[in-house]
């Protein structure tokens, strides 16, 4: 599991510094922590470098970093978890975490990667969970560091944190844990075009919800993977969906999602949340509001093929 979480400082001279943390969480191996500072975007300029903002753009950017190779070498996550094949992501519903632009991307992960992944956000008014409490011993230690000596921008952040997370330099540990921590300037992401932008935010339609239909802030669990021919696959723009997050809530049931609007636009959601993957309106001639196959029988319904790539 990775628990991500954005955090914010004030420098020396008033600036904005902030950092994009995870924290691993794993069975049988000790708790990691991936710690990625970045200068604020409302802070001036600096070299042609602008600063980046706390959103789900830059969570994207971190994520690959985390995620891609570099140079023919291993990946960070890689590396520091050889076996691993299965990522759970939990966070704020805030900062873009939930977001469209995040969704598409984790919809792209087990292909492009090799992680199936799942999305569990925490819900509003959360307890801490253990990024928060990161964050907060750092907001300690850098308020420290700075009543010795000014500190400034994010490169210094990242250096002063390295410095006291490393053993070979401090036997110090009481605020900080086994750290890995970087320094980044954030690339742009390409920003969608308007019509892509007006094609999310789809809203999942079942009898099940009370207005009959039900937006992305109203779940909190996304699976991006689907079984398909005895494997494990992923379809972009799509994930299958409940409205909590814990698996043994009563009524807690699995729906297929997808948050394009021409996707949804093509999908029959009987079939899909009965297949578990999404199937295409014309598969069995159904219609939006009228699905044929609630009358026909388990064996035909057995028979339903899949739509995998709805373009």
């Amino acid at each position: 599991m990775l628990q991500l979480d954005y955090g914010g400082f004030t420098d020396s001279r008033g600036r904005k510094v902030s950092v994009w943390s995870a924290t691993g969480i794993k069975d049988g191996a000790k708790q990691e922590h991936f710690d990625f500072f970045f200068d604020g975007a409302n802070q001036n300029k600096k070299r042609g470098q602008p600063g980046a903002k706390k959103n789900g753009k830059t969570g994207i950017f971190f994520l690959r970093q985390m995620l891609r190779q570099i140079e023919g070498t291993e990946s960070l996550l890689r590396h520091t978890y050889p076996k691993v094949t299965h990522l759970i992501l939990s966070g704020d519903t805030g900062n873009g975490f939930r977001g469209y632009a995040m969704l598409e991307e984790l919809s792209t992960v087990l292909q492009t990667y090799g992680y199936s992944v799942e999305l569990i956000p925490l819900a509003p008014g959360h307890a801490y969970n253990r990024t928060d409490s990161r964050i907060a011993h750092m907001n300690t230690f850098f308020k420290n560091c700075k009543s010795v000596a000014p500190l400034f921008g994010a490169y210094l952040y990242a250096q002063a944190l390295r410095t006291a997370s490393d053993p070979s330099i401090t036997t110090i540990r009481k605020l900080q844990a086994r750290s890995q921590v970087f320094f980044s300037v954030v690339e742009d992401i390409s920003e969608d075009t308007e019509t892509k932008q007006k094609n999310k935010g789809a809203q999942l339609d079942h009898p099940n919800f009370e207005k009959g239909h039900i937006g992305v802030r109203g779940l909190l669990y996304f699976d991006f993977s689907f079984n398909q021919d005895g494997g494990r696959v992923n379809i972009p723009g799509y994930a299958r969906v409940r409205e909590n997050g814990d698996p043994k809530k009563d009524d807690n049931l699995k729906y297929v999602y997808t948050w394009r609007k021409d996707l949804c636009k093509l999908m029959c959601q009987t079939c899909s949340d009965a297949k578990g993957i999404p199937v295409a309106l014309s598969t069995l001639g159904c219609k939006k509001n009228a699905c044929v196959t609630k009358a026909r029988s388990d064996e035909e319904k057995d028979n339903v093929q899949s739509y995998p790539y709805c373009h």
